[in-house]
């Protein structure tokens, strides 16, 4: 077990350094002493992203991160950050500390987001809302036409997700036509 974990600490490590490469030193710098500072706050982990907020010198600035998992870390071509501060780069002090975060302190063991905080997130944004709009046809309150009414829903994030919700909607739209 021991082994297993220091492997996955290496391939964090790495992805870490392959990060810190499209990022400006000084900035990067900055973000592990924010980050040191456990400057993050309010972190949540969806399937498809997370949100946080990290204070930083002036004020607390809202970070959003965007990634897919591919053996156990995030892909590095997929992982997209943003930040609200004034600063006009791709990758600021704050999502520096916010990425870290991250990595460092939100992938368990199997280098995956908790089980629980990922299991809750599905649960918010996709077999709710499924379940809801399932119901709704059911009742016949919500036509096949009707249905780009609910586009407005937390559902749609992420590219991914996307096309994972509207195939999983087009099963059950499916489904419910063979029962029919």
């Amino acid at each position: 077990m021991k082994n297993r974990r220091n492997a996955a600490d290496s391939k964090l490590q790495q992805w870490l350094n392959r990060f810190s490469e499209n990022v400006d030193y000084s900035r990067f710098q900055h973000g592990m002493k924010l980050y040191n500072a456990q400057s993050v706050h309010d972190f949540h982990v969806y399937p498809n992203h997370f949100e946080c907020i990290v204070e930083g010198n002036l004020d607390e600035y809202q970070v959003k991160g965007y990634y897919s998992l591919s053996d156990g870390a995030p892909l590095l071509k997929d992982y997209e950050i943003t930040c609200n501060c004034p600063d006009d780069v791709d990758v600021c002090k704050h999502s520096v500390c916010a990425t870290m975060y991250f990595i460092l302190n939100e992938l368990d063991d199997e280098n995956n987001p908790s089980d629980e905080k990922v299991q809750q997130a599905r649960k918010v944004m996709i077999e709710e809302p499924l379940a809801k709009l399932e119901l709704d046809v059911n009742a016949q309150n919500v036509t096949l036409l009707d249905l780009h009414k609910h586009r407005g829903s937390r559902v749609i994030d992420n590219r991914d997700y996307i096309e994972r919700v509207h195939e999983r909607i087009m099963k059950v739209m499916d489904e419910l036509k063979e029962r029919e």
